[in-house]
């Protein structure tokens, strides 16, 4: 399911099936969409904690994760940088799914 700017408010909560993409500009709510969906799915026991991995594009962009995560009542999330899966620096089991189907 691909979801547009209009979708923003609602994209984090309800059930939907199989993977969900947020689409958008610099500066449209693309992070917000994605953290409130990850409290969502922790809160409604879907997942958890340790069972979601924020991948994100550089470490500055997950430390703002980690700060407002917990803000939005997630915590013990874990996070890499893209770089470092690349280096196989992530400590991240390998028999776990980075991909989670929901």
């Amino acid at each position: 399911m691909t979801l547009g700017l209009g979708s923003q408010v609602s994209s984090p909560q309800g059930e939907r099936p199989g993977l969900l993409l947020v689409q958008g500009g610099p500066g449209t709510g693309k992070t917000a969409v994605g953290l409130h969906r990850v409290t969502w799915l922790l809160d409604n026991n879907h997942f958890t904690a340790d069972e979601v991995l924020v991948i994100g594009p550089h470490k500055g962009f997950l430390q703002y994760v980690r700060d407002v995560l917990p803000r939005l009542g997630s915590r013990s999330v874990s996070t890499v940088d893209v770089a470092q899966m690349w280096r196989g620096e992530t400590w991240w089991s390998a028999s776990r799914s980075l991909c989670f189907q929901y």
